[in-house]
Order: C-alpha cells, then structure tokens, then sequence
C-alpha cells in the first residue's frame, strides 16, 4: 500500500478516537452520572496533567529504546484496555483514574504518530513539507467523523463513546506495528545519566533553564540533530526530528540557529 495512504488511515483513526469522546464526555459525566463542574472539569484537566510528563518520556523511549511505530502500537492498546475500564465505572472515584491512565498512554501518541509519518515519508524520499500536511488533514476529519458518529448514535450521554474509542484504539494499536520501521538510537558512546534518561530535554523546555541559552548549552536535543539547522525548517532524512523532539513541549527560535517547531502539528 502505498505509505502516503497508509499514513492518512493512521492519522484518521489517530485523532477518531479522540474525537470519539472529547466533544461529549462532559455531557454524559453530567447528565447521566451527575457529577458536578468541578469534576468534569477535571476529567478535561488530565490532558493538560499527562502531556507535562509522558509525551518526553515516551519521546526518549522511542528514540533510545523501542521503535516508535511499535511504541505507538502499545501505547494505544494500553489507552484502549483503560478506555474500557472507565466504560464500566459510573463513580467519580473510580472513574476519574481509569480516564487519567487512558489520557496518560493517549496523548504521547499525538506526537509518536508524527514522529513515524516524519520518517516515512523520509524514508520513501517525500518531501515532508509537502507531503504530510494533505496526510494530517485527514486526522482533523476523522475527530470530526468519530464525533458524528457518537451523536448520530444518541450516545452523548451514554459510557457507548468510551467503549467507540477504544475499538478505534485497538484498531490504531494493532495496524501500528506495521508501519515503516522507525530508527532508535544504538550507539554505543558513553553517556551520563542525566544523557541516558534525557534529562535534559526538559532543560531546554525552559525547566530551570535562565533563558533561551538552555537550547545551545544542550547542543542536540535528539540522536538526529547532529546538523546546524536553518532558520526555515525543511525535514530530509539526515535532519528529520525524533520522537524525544515531536514528545516535548519545545519552541525554537528562528533567530536562533534551531528552527521554531511545536511539539504538536
């Protein structure tokens, strides 16, 4: 198949099943299990609490470690099996944490899945710049899609979404393990610690770092920015970012030598 389809399926389901409960879950926590605003709020809030740690530690994973096709694949099956858990809970108490470990091993995805479609679409000679945001769009239907479908349904207020999301995971978890084979890191150099478990990256983040300078005192932020980059970013095989830079929420000035790219497309 050709890989410009295979990663427009794996950016349709990718954002479906986010689209699945996203838009409605306040709905069915409110109306149907009558929880209060504070804890429907709450339950939104665990994007912003899992994306401050697991996209980097995922990111360093995948660059170090495990493929990131392959850690996409378990990340989301992980996300699935706690999506059906939350399904069959109707308590704040237990609940809550079933939504928090879904949305843990859910929002480094976002950026894995650009990782891989970054290196495949290098490794089949594409011009990235050009070639994924036409892929990418098509994440964008398939929320919209995924959406329709639990309204359509009558399932706003119905746990049917969250069981509609993890089908949808399995799916994107299980069709992972057969995308391109993404590089990792297996140099032998030594490395300190601080190195090995990445640290460092989230100096760059701006964490205890006085300013900017974080970024030239770091040097390279993943095993492939061994270049000088360009003020205008254009991603080829020898420069294409890694997961650890797609997994952290990182911000490069053009005025700087790194070129500026947010951590999610």
């Amino acid at each position: 198949m050709n890989v410009k389809i295979r990663l427009t399926l794996m950016n349709f389901l990718q954002y479906a099943i986010w689209g699945a409960w996203l838009i409605s879950l306040g709905s069915y926590l409110g109306g149907r299990l009558g929880f209060t605003g504070w804890q429907i709020g709450s339950f939104f809030a665990t994007m912003g609490i899992a994306s401050l740690f697991m996209p980097g530690i995922m990111g360093i994973i995948a660059d170090r470690w495990v493929p990131a096709q392959k850690l996409l694949g378990i990340c989301h099956i992980l996300a699935a099996g706690f999506m059906f858990a939350a399904a069959a809970q109707t308590g704040y108490g237990t609940l809550y944490p079933m939504v928090l470990c879904s949305v843990a091993f859910f929002m480094p995805t976002i950026a894995l899945s650009n990782s891989v479609a970054y290196n495949s679409l290098a490794k089949a000679g594409l011009d990235s710049v050009k070639a994924f945001p036409p892929i990418r769009v098509w994440g964008t239907v398939g929320f919209i899609a995924a959406m329709w479908v639990t309204s359509l349904l009558g399932w706003e207020q119905s746990p049917y979404q969250l069981y509609f999301s993890g089908v949808l995971g399995l799916l994107l978890g299980a069709y992972s393990f057969s995308l391109p084979q993404s590089p990792v890191d297996k140099s032998k150099q030594k490395r300190s610690w601080v190195d090995k478990l990445g640290v460092k990256i989230y100096k760059v983040a701006g964490l205890g770092a006085e300013d900017g300078a974080a970024a030239d005192a770091v040097g390279v932020v993943s095993r492939s920015q061994t270049h000088t980059p360009t003020p205008i970013y254009r991603a080829s095989p020898s420069n294409i970012p890694t997961a650890s830079w797609y997994g952290s929420p990182i911000s490069f000035s053009p005025c700087r030598r790194s070129p500026r790219h947010s951590a999610y497309l």
